[in-house]
């Protein structure tokens, strides 16, 4: 299997499990332990969301790359708009999965890369690829109306 073959079956898979955890209004949980044993869930806090049509993707991503521009993850995903990609980037920041960096020069440049907490995610999206990837058979195609 090439390595483009591979990429969008990751995809493909990182898509059908996000989209099935959305539709379900459930969210991905960070480790496969029990959610009592997250730190978040004993103080209270709800663990980070990464729900939703571009977060896993923009991870695996950042995950391949190490640091990434705004331009440069843009250029990957040429169907997402500015304002929703803003908004997936802001939320993963938020709950601490990717790294924000400005550097102060002319112009601006701000680099995103993954937080310890985000490099942790990976087995489990490499595992849901290869989910993906010994039931992409059962997935059917959306056929034209």
């Amino acid at each position: 299997m090439n390595d483009y073959t591979r990429e969008n079956l990751l995809l493909n898979a990182f898509t059908a499990a996000s989209a099935t955890c959305t539709s379900l209004g459930t969210v991905l949980p960070l480790t496969p332990t029990a959610p009592t044993t997250l730190p978040s869930m004993t103080r209270g806090i709800p663990p980070p969301n990464i729900s939703g049509k571009w977060k896993i993707t923009i991870i695996y991503y950042l995950s391949v790359n190490g640091k990434l521009r705004f331009s440069e993850i843009k250029k990957l995903f040429p169907k997402i708009s500015h304002k929703v990609l803003t908004a997936q980037i802001r939320e993963l920041e938020e709950d601490g999965i990717v790294h924000r960096e400005v550097f102060p020069e002319v112009p601006l440049r701000v680099e995103y890369s993954l937080t310890e907490l985000g490099k942790s995610l990976m087995p489990i999206l490499l595992m849901m690829y290869d989910w993906g990837k010994k039931n992409i058979h059962s997935f059917k195609e959306d056929k034209p109306s």
